[in-house]
C-alpha cells in the first residue's frame, strides 16, 4: 500500500487502479471469488480501505501461491501481470532472484519490485526489533509467560 498508493485510500492511477492497494476492477472481482463476505465489487467499494485491503491481500496471496512463495515474482506480477512474469521466467528463470529482478525488461516494474522488497525488508527488521524489545521488557518485569491485560 505504501508503494502503490502512498497510503491514500482514494488513490486512482492513470490505468484505472483504485484505492490503497491499487486494484483494477477486473482483478478485484477475480480476488473477490476467494472472499465470501464480499458479494459485489464496485469502484466505490474499492475506495473503502477495509475491502480494498482484503482484496489486495487476497490477490497478493494468490500470486505468492502461483509463484511458489517467490516474493519478487509475486510483486512483479502484481505490477505487470502474471503473463509478463511467465515470459520473463521462461527467458531468465534460471538466474538467481536478485539477477532475475535486474533483468525485468520494464523499468517501472523493476523499480517497483525493488521498492516493495526494500519496504518489506525494512518492516520485517522493525517488527523483529519491536518483538525483541517487548520480550526484553516483559522479561525485565518478570512477566514472561504471563498474559497481558
Amino acid at each position: 500500500m505504501r508503494e502503490e498508493s502512498a497510503l491514500d485510500p482514494k488513490a486512482l492511477s492513470w490505468a484505472g487502479a483504485l484505492g490503497l492497494t491499487q486494484l483494477m476492477l477486473s482483478t478485484a472481482r477475480s480476488a473477490a471469488r476467494h472472499v465470501p463476505e464480499i458479494k459485489r465489487v464496485t469502484p466505490s467499494l474499492l475506495l473503502q480501505p477495509d475491502p480494498n485491503i482484503e482484496l489486495g491481500a487476497t490477490h497478493l496471496g494468490l500470486l505468492l501461491r502461483r509463484f511458489d512463495g517467490s516474493k519478487p515474482q509475486a510483486v512483479a506480477s502484481y505490477n505487470a501481470g502474471s503473463n509478463a512474469v511467465d515470459r520473463w521466467l521462461q527467458k531468465n528463470g534460471a538466474l538467481p532472484l536478485d539477477e532475475w529482478v535486474e533483468e525485468i525488461p520494464i523499468a517501472e516494474t523493476r523499480g517497483y519490485v525493488k521498492r516493495v522488497l526494500r519496504s518489506y525488508n525494512t518492516y520485517q527488521l522493525l517488527y523483529r526489533r519491536g518483538v525483541a524489545a517487548i520480550a526484553a521488557s516483559a522479561s525485565a518485569r518478570g512477566a514472561v509467560g504471563k498474559t497481558a491485560p
